[in-house]
């Protein structure tokens, strides 16, 4: 379309800015080789980017991961800063997925009275990866949260890829992503207020159905259990209370099961 033409003209001119102390393209070609992946311009059909994609999980890569994510939001390709940001999460914090579950499940239990901040053995200092939540509300990211946009050619057949909500869990911390999900959690996909109209609810800014996040953390079932635990005391109306009957739908029971 001619806005899209448009916007790609502006990155191009952004990109190639004689103010430009770097070229910002020729940085990121550089950066991407040491990924030994090629880095590539090519948008298609749709002008939606190509999915991002690291070639090693060597954990000093991480320095180059997170240039790369801040070379993008320059280019203004958001949705690729986004995966590299969830690359990082996924293979490259600096804490451990099981670190992360048990205080996930501490914090539920309530058995750990210490500070938010104890209960993280992040080395990150807790907020440096806020504005990746800022990043997905202001341009509507949730879509990338839903269908994982990174890959990681080189990596093992036992080495797991996390999908994008536990990753950005991971990045962000448990605190700020519990909010944040609370606040864009939508109720699944199946619920309608009139089941004869198929009439769906709204929920106003909520982009993330219930039922879709609780999949993707369905292989770790202690983040599973904190983010269910949220839904129930944060937001019951989507979670116990239904619109048109007092039978749950399939969508809720077959998170129990």
């Amino acid at each position: 379309s001619a806005s899209a033409m448009q916007n790609t003209s502006i990155r191009q001119s952004l990109d190639s800015s004689s103010d430009a102390l770097f070229d910002i393209d020729h940085l990121a070609f550089r950066f991407s080789q040491r990924l030994h992946v090629p880095d590539t311009n090519d948008y298609d059909n749709d002008h939606l980017a190509p999915a991002v994609k690291i070639g090693a999980l060597d954990p000093h890569l991480s320095v180059v991961v997170e240039a790369l994510a801040e070379l993008e939001l320059m280019r203004e390709r958001f949705d690729q800063a986004l995966g590299y940001y969830l690359a990082l999460g996924c293979h490259f914090a600096s804490d451990s997925f099981s670190s992360l579950e048990e205080a996930a499940v501490s914090t539920v239990n309530s058995v750990s009275q210490q500070p938010e901040s104890s209960r993280h053995p992040e080395g990150s200092v807790i907020g440096k990866y806020d504005h990746v939540l800022s990043l997905i509300e202001i341009h509507q990211l949730y879509p990338i949260l839903l269908t994982r946009n990174y890959n990681f050619v080189d990596s093992a057949s036992d080495v797991q890829i996390e999908p994008p909500i536990a990753s950005l869990i991971r990045l962000v911390g448990l605190n700020k992503a519990g909010n944040f999900l609370m606040e864009s959690i939508s109720p699944p996909e199946d619920t309608y207020i009139d089941d004869q109209n198929k009439e769906k609810v709204i929920y106003v800014g909520a982009n993330l159905p219930l039922d879709l996040v609780a999949r993707q953390l369905k292989p770790r079932p202690k983040l599973l259990y904190w983010f269910l635990y949220q839904v129930f005391t944060r937001k019951p109306e989507i979670y116990v209370k239904f619109p048109t009957t007092a039978v749950p739908p399939n969508s809720i029971t077959d998170l129990h099961r």
